[in-house]
């Protein structure tokens, strides 16, 4: 092959990667804000569509959601390898995260430890467009 040419296999298993350490996501809209904290968050990419990435949480996750109208407030807890999904970032500013959790210990008022189990979140932009 020419130098400076890619084979079509070549492109098409190209992957983007990024490793973040000790992420801290925090809900800014609320007061108190609930907080998602993740040692370590590993994510994929392919090169020409960076909206779409496959995530992993190599070492768990812990959430805590703050209490909100009658909700009490709540920990959600999952133990190493065992978060892995998709996040989607949409056009307007909104995106998608699923997850597929193993091993998650949810605690409000009392612990219930679950094998495994699928969240989706969808958050939508509720800023309106500048005109």
């Amino acid at each position: 092959m020419p130098p400076g040419k890619r084979s079509a296999s070549a492109v098409a298993g190209s992957r983007f990667g990024v490793d973040v350490g000790s992420a801290v996501l925090r809900d800014g809209a609320v007061e108190p804000s609930s907080e998602f904290h993740i040692p370590v968050l590993s994510g994929t990419a392919r090169p020409w569509d960076l909206a779409d990435w496959q995530i992993a949480t190599p070492e768990g996750f812990a959430a805590d959601l703050a209490a909100a109208g009658r909700r009490s407030p709540a920990k959600l807890m999952a133990r190493t390898r065992t978060a892995e999904g998709l996040t989607s970032i949409d056009s307007d500013g909104g995106w998608k995260l699923s997850l597929d959790l193993k091993d998650v210990i949810v605690e409000g008022g009392a612990e219930i430890q679950v094998s495994s189990a699928r969240a989706t979140v969808n958050v939508t932009n509720s800023i309106s467009p500048r005109r």
